[in-house]
């Protein structure tokens, strides 16, 4: 029944913008309701981003590229995968990984109520979490962010990160399509620039 659901939702209530457009106009057309979205990022990103993730893997736990889901129109690749639920609907979230609220303090930074996907981006560039925020908004700035109002997604979120064709690189919890060494690494390079590098 929630694989019938799920379908039946993304046919009608899927919705997809650029983030600068999203950031221009005020979050207006993000509803505030549960659902799940996804970040989709640019071909020349996604092969960067995994590039220094691979470097620092042995081959057996290193992110195949073929297994990352490619969008059918455009050269996107899914990168991460998240769900709004309970007060924290769609349009909070989307504040919150674009750093309108809980930004690049270090009172955020030390308590870790950054986004985790900008904890991710900054670990990835080697940049301080503290000082980065202009270049991670450089950096999420041409990426697709993809929702869909949906009253369960949390069933949809094991779904998805237990899904073994697919991959989703910068997602760490609960995410079974990377290696264990492969969250190991993002957790570790998180921790190493919260704490300035």
């Amino acid at each position: 029944l929630i694989k019938i659901l799920f379908i039946l939702y993304q046919l009608i209530y899927k919705t997809m913008k650029l983030i600068r457009d999203l950031i221009n106009e005020n979050f207006e057309d993000i509803p505030s309701d549960k659902g799940y979205y996804t970040w989709w990022f640019t071909k020349d990103k996604t092969e960067f981003l995994l590039s220094k993730i691979n470097r620092e893997l042995n081959a057996v736990d290193r992110i195949d590229f073929s297994k990352l889901k490619k969008h059918p129109d455009i050269n996107y690749y899914a990168l991460y995968f998240g769900i709004a639920c309970g007060t924290a609907g769609l349009k909070q979230r989307i504040k919150w990984h674009t750093a309108k609220i809980n930004g690049h303090t270090q009172n955020n930074v030390v308590r870790g109520t950054l986004s985790t996907l900008r904890q991710t981006i900054c670990g990835l560039n080697e940049w301080d979490m503290v000082v980065s925020s202009d270049n991670v908004d450089d950096f999420l700035s041409d990426c697709y962010w993809e929702w869909v109002v949906f009253p369960d997604p949390e069933n949809v979120e094991k779904s998805e990160l237990k899904n073994e064709k697919i991959c989703y690189p910068l997602n760490i919890q609960g995410n079974k399509t990377i290696s264990k060494e492969c969250r190991k690494l993002l957790k570790r390079l998180r921790k190493k620039y919260r704490n300035n590098g």
